[in-house]
């Protein structure tokens, strides 16, 4: 586990204190924290009285609401532990947690072995009276708990019932293992995983109307693989290979990048010949964003064998091999050596992780949005305030000045919130006409990368040119567009 040049000490996170509602939620008033500054700020909104978590880990990086840790420079074999404290500093609070969705291709990540606990003493090890709360790959981890996990529940020495005690931490155990048999190619490579948290203070709102903060989250998006096409032939120079070879692929001219096969591990025969080949396909030298392979042919010996690989992967599952051939007329079976291998992959715009902004994702966090300019004034600079309301956590988010063709955020997380609210406004200073532009931002109604807020003669004024969910992933243009 490696330390971002913008890595911070512990002791060095805290949470910003918020008010009513959070998420959304219902059941009555709920004043809570979300990571997301280095200060403490403390307010009372609503005289319920006030909470702040403070976060402390060693050597992870503030990415926006997340506290993340890197995985990256280690090797076969490693091994590694550290903690996160929670500690709530006011009120007893109630303690949510969430992971991010994975990329859609993450090798490292996919043979990581983590395991998450409990660790009643803070002592980074897990003792046996401890409660593991997951154990397995880093990425199901992340596609695991993208919608939250309670932890003041979790058995505790200190407490028999819900809620967390103010002044006394809870700790998260992490412990990972980088296994040291079958991870050829995955040296070099790297991988991270990010926390959120939300606490809410446990006096106003009965047990039986908590309600998880992080619910309405989707679930991470599976890779789906519209087509198999053939990307190419790599032809085997010589009869035998070793690990580490590379192989260029010969592809058709209108692929414009680099795309070459790398040998993981083989099998050879008494004669040295290799009859059987691991490998992982590399675009411009890199694995990060090469398509996955749904399919690889291996041709030896005048025969060909192909092999479906599901689900589709940069790199193979295991070794594929040439084909058994009967030989002679005591009907001798052996493998011929590898003569040339052709690549098949899902489409690159597989790779486009993005979803729908509907009922299932719930939530959006930012837009990045183009003023595009009124019809009835002339060019110039404009002062746009964006505000949301529809929930107790809306209000101001952002002050721009722009011109015709400036684009700028709209970021949920710059005003310490997770999601922006139902609807947003954009009010134009000193505009001629109405001056006030409203976008639902709810996924109520088709919303991403090309909608667009009209004026009252249908004037294109504002156009969303992308954004992304409470849970990171990118919003995908809709089907058919909104007039707003």
């Amino acid at each position: 586990m490696s330390e971002r040049p913008n890595a911070v000490t512990r002791r060095q996170l805290l949470a910003s204190v918020g008010g009513v509602g959070a998420f959304g939620a219902i059941g009555g008033a709920r004043t809570h924290a979300l990571l997301t500054d280095t200060e403490r700020f403390s307010m009372n909104p609503i005289g319920t009285g006030e909470i702040a978590l403070t976060v402390d880990c060693d050597r992870c990086y503030r990415d926006g609401n997340a506290v993340g840790f890197s995985f990256a420079g280690i090797e076969p074999g490693d091994t590694g532990r550290t903690t996160i404290e929670l500690d709530v500093e006011t009120n007893p609070a109630r303690l949510w947690m969430r992971t991010d969705c994975p990329p859609l291709t993450d090798p490292l990540g996919a043979v990581l072995e983590v395991d998450l606990w409990i660790d009643h003493d803070c002592d980074g090890d897990r003792d046996t009276n401890e409660s593991l709360l997951f154990s397995g790959t880093l990425t199901d981890l992340r596609r695991e708990l993208t919608r939250g996990l309670r932890l003041d529940t979790a058995p505790r020495d200190d407490s028999d019932g819900p809620c967390l005690p103010a002044g006394t931490p809870l700790c998260l155990g992490i412990g990972w293992r980088f296994p040291a048999e079958n991870v050829e190619g995955l040296v070099g490579l790297s991988s991270e995983l990010r926390f959120d948290f939300f606490a809410e203070q446990c006096r106003h709102v009965d047990e039986g109307d908590v309600t998880n903060p992080f619910a309405s989250f989707g679930e991470c998006p599976d890779l789906e693989c519209s087509d198999c096409l053939r990307l190419g032939k790599a032809d085997i120079d010589g009869d035998s290979v070793e690990p580490g070879d590379v192989f260029a692929l010969e592809t058709d001219d209108h692929v414009a990048d680099d795309y070459t096969l790398e040998v993981l591990s083989v099998t050879n025969k008494g004669d040295g010949d290799s009859v059987c080949a691991s490998v992982r396909l590399l675009r411009n030298g890199s694995e990060d964003r090469a398509p996955p392979m749904c399919s690889i042919s291996v041709f030896g010996g005048g025969a060909e064998i192909d092999t479906a690989i599901d689900p589709p992967s940069t790199r193979t599952y295991g070794e594929i091999c040439t084909p058994e051939i009967t030989r002679g007329r005591h009907g001798r079976v052996s493998r011929p050596a590898i003569s040339h291998v052709t690549v098949f992959v899902c489409p690159l715009d597989s790779l486009e992780q993005c979803v729908v902004c509907d009922a299932d994702q719930g939530a959006v966090r930012r837009l990045t949005v183009e003023y595009v300019g009124e019809e009835n004034r002339e060019d110039g600079e404009v002062t746009i305030t964006v505000t949301d309301r529809g929930g107790p956590d809306c209000g101001f988010l952002a002050e721009v000045t722009a011109s015709p063709g400036t684009v700028f955020d709209v970021d949920a997380s710059e005003a310490g919130k997770q999601r922006l609210c139902a609807n947003t406004v954009f009010d134009i200073d000193d505009s001629d006409s109405n001056g006030s532009y409203e976008l639902h931002t709810s996924c109520s109604e088709p919303l991403g990368p090309e909608t667009e807020i009209h004026d009252e003669t249908g004037n294109v004024v504002f156009r969303v040119v992308s954004g992304t969910t409470a849970s990171g992933l990118e919003l995908c243009a809709p089907e058919e567009t909104n007039d707003n």
